[in-house]
Formats: C-alpha cells, sequence, structure tokens
C-alpha cells in the first residue's frame, strides 16, 4: 500500500494523494457510506481570446452515436477503445458537416477504465 501512495504522490502530486488518503479514511470509519471524490476536468482550448462566436450553422449535425453506426469507422480511435467506453456506459456524440465525419464528444458519469498520456503528462 506504501508503494501505491508513493507512486500516487510521484505520479499525481500531493494533492491528489491527500484527498485519495482522506477517501480510504472517511471509507473505512463509515464503513463505505462516505468519501470523497475529486474530478479532472480536461478542456480543448476553444479559439482564441476575444474571437467572435461562432453562428449556428445548418451544415452542422450532432447526433448520438451507437457502436452500430457507420459514422464509427471514422472515428479516430481503434475500435476496440470505442467499444470498450459503451460497455462502460458512456454516450458518444458523433458531430458531422456537410455529411462527412468532423469529430466525437463522449460523456461517462463514472470514470473511464483508460490511460492517455496528453504531452507526456499522465491523464485517467
Amino acid at each position: 500500500m506504501l508503494a501505491g501512495l508513493r507512486a500516487m504522490w510521484r505520479d499525481d502530486g500531493p494533492r491528489v494523494t491527500l484527498l485519495h488518503a482522506l477517501h480510504r479514511a472517511l471509507g473505512q470509519l463509515s464503513g463505505g457510506r462516505a468519501g470523497i471524490v475529486s474530478y479532472l476536468l480536461l478542456v480543448q482550448p476553444l479559439g482564441r481570446p476575444g474571437a467572435p462566436r461562432l453562428r449556428p450553422d445548418a451544415a452542422c449535425e450532432v447526433e448520438p452515436a451507437t457502436e452500430r453506426d457507420e459514422v464509427c469507422a471514422a472515428f479516430p480511435r481503434p475500435a476496440a477503445v470505442n467499444r470498450r467506453r459503451w460497455h462502460q456506459g458512456a454516450v458518444c456524440y458523433a458531430a458531422r458537416v456537410k455529411g462527412r465525419f468532423a469529430g466525437t464528444l463522449w460523456i461517462q458519469r463514472e470514470r473511464y477504465a483508460e490511460v492517455i498520456r496528453v504531452s507526456g503528462a499522465k491523464v485517467d
């Protein structure tokens, strides 16, 4: 356990490690009825400050996508990753511009069981 905390301290920093330790302690003291859940939200930059807002575009369509939809063949991630997300309960929205795939938005109420590296930083 101590090795795990050391690794967490090294990878995620003292704040996350202390919150995790407090979560585990509260869980033990309360019989699993109390705890602390922390979130790390990552966003993609959208334009530059002061840039004009985008107008709604009739050429852009955003619809829920399931693993059986043909648009999934254009997704940037491997099909196995997408299937795993759906099986974990995620909802996917696919965007098309003039009928061509443009991007996805995944919404998951619980934690994903995958690790992603962004510019060398561990994000899970």
